[in-house]
């Protein structure tokens, strides 16, 4: 019923003036979603309803939505939509490839020396979009977004997985990508992998008689390390300090100093979100200096006693390059 009250509100607004009052029905709804008068989920559909309206009206309204709606939206559902069409380019570089980097392009140019951060440009995603590209003419968006997985994440994870797997003397097999199988997923029909919100649609339903709901509609699970809790107050800022900000990190010319030390700060504080950002920052300056300086593999040194983390300090900060 809130819906469509709602909906009946921007459409009276927009009879009216569909710009000014297009933004001024923004603005309600954002507070009744900040207030909780709105669920999340019916926030996301409305302000889905609201971006297609926009994209009939042009480009005042749609960035109405991105700059009014969307920062207000409640914490979890503000963070998938910041990552959503409502607010990104509509391109398959802004969407798909940078949404889901480890640092997107617009946080790599602030974070780079600026000789380098000019290269932070759409086009860093030239050899991945042409496996975007390459179905035939007969293939959704879907099909596309799939393949390009197959051939860029996929190989990643699945080299994680062999090196990890066996240096932990684990006989490791992944049945799904059993080339009989990947090639019958691959034929199905959009609708056979998504319907609605539930996404493998095809799998659950083969399954929903021999798991219980519990499993078949939990989030989805992956196997991170809780780096960017370690990195949290003063001894993981100190560590990410000695690292990127000693004499060498300097010297390199690579990054710039400054945006780094803000961004360790700002995560230590809590105030950026900047885990995956020093993890690969990290991760470069210990490559640089075990292949470039020749300095042999290297570690990063143990936090000091009786920091939490969820596993020993000497276990956890062992990221070797």
């Amino acid at each position: 019923m809130d819906l469509a009250i709602v909906i009946a509100v921007v459409v009276i607004a927009l009879a009216f003036d569909y710009t000014n009052g297009f933004h001024d029905a923004a603005n309600a709804i954002a507070t009744s979603v900040s207030t909780r008068a709105l669920t999340p989920r019916i926030a996301l559909i409305l302000a889905a309803v609201m971006n297609f309206v926009g994209a009939l009206l042009g480009q005042q309204v749609a960035h109405t939505v991105s700059d009014t709606i969307v920062p207000r939206l409640p914490g979890r559902v503000a963070r998938y939509a910041k990552r959503s069409f409502l607010a990104m380019p509509h391109t398959p570089e802004a969407i798909f490839f940078d949404n889901f980097a480890a640092i997107g392009l617009r946080r790599q140019a602030s974070l780079l020396h600026p000789s380098y951060a000019r290269l932070a440009t759409p086009e860093a995603y030239a050899a991945s979009r042409q496996y975007f590209d390459a179905p035939n003419g007969r293939s959704t968006t879907l099909d596309r977004l799939l393949y390009a997985d197959l051939k860029t994440y996929l190989v990643e994870l699945l080299m994680k997985q062999d090196q990890m797997s066996m240096a932990a003397s684990i006989e490791s097999r992944v049945p799904f990508l059993d080339h009989h199988l990947v090639e019958f997923a691959a034929a199905l029909s959009p609708r056979m992998k998504l319907r609605g919100l539930s996404t493998k649609w095809i799998l659950r339903e083969s399954v929903k008689s021999i798991l219980p709901a519990e499993i078949l509609t939990r989030p989805k699970m992956g196997f991170p390390v809780p780096f960017a809790k370690w990195m949290r107050g003063r001894d993981g800022a100190d560590l990410a300090r000695g690292v990127l900000l000693d004499t060498r990190a300097r010297q390199r010319g690579i990054t710039d100093p400054a945006a780094v030390a803000a961004l360790i700060d700002g995560h230590a504080a809590g105030t950026v979100e900047g885990g995956d950002a020093l993890w690969s920052l990290l991760n470069l300056e210990l490559w640089y200096r075990t292949f470039i300086d020749g300095e042999g593999i290297q570690t990063l040194p143990a936090l000091a006693p009786g920091v939490q983390t969820d596993a020993p300090a000497h276990q956890a900060m062992r990221v070797s390059a």
